[in-house]
Parts: C-alpha cells; sequence; structure tokens
C-alpha cells in the first residue's frame, strides 16, 4: 500500500486526519514521498530505512497488545 486513497479505504480515516498523520510520518523520516512507480500524476508514500527500522518495534508491540488483551479479555484501547 502506497497512495493516500489506499490508506484510506484500507484505515477507514477522514481525509483530513490521514493527511495529518501522513505529513507528520514524513517529517519523521518514516515515510518519503515518491513519484509514481506506474508513471502516473500520483504520488506515493515509501517507507525509508528508517521506517523499515520501526517495523519491529510496532510488531513488537502489536504482540505484546494480543497477549495482554487475551490476559485480560477486555475491550480493544487505541490510545491517539
Amino acid at each position: 500500500m502506497t497512495r493516500f486513497n489506499d490508506f484510506g479505504r484500507s484505515l477507514g480515516a477522514a481525509k483530513n486526519s490521514l493527511s495529518t498523520r501522513l505529513k507528520t510520518l514524513v517529517d519523521h523520516g518514516i515515510f518519503e514521498i515518491r513519484s509514481a512507480s506506474d508513471g502516473s500524476a500520483y504520488q506515493e508514500y515509501a517507507l525509508t530505512s528508517k521506517g523499515r527500522a520501526l517495523a519491529p518495534v510496532l510488531i513488537g508491540l502489536a504482540q505484546w497488545g494480543h497477549r495482554t488483551r487475551l490476559q485480560t479479555r477486555g475491550p480493544h484501547l487505541f490510545v491517539c
């Protein structure tokens, strides 16, 4: 997934919220904006090496959350 509309459909996020969050990720060097790989006028978001290095942290956090939720049997909690 690399395009704004794909992120929006997948996440169900409002355009203004998604735009703000993606801009923040770009500003922090997690994503970079590139020309579309298919040659169209669109732009794509690509993970940087910093973003790829973040993957194990996010996977570990997701696994921890899954284990913790199963132990407490409570609802999912999302902090924004």
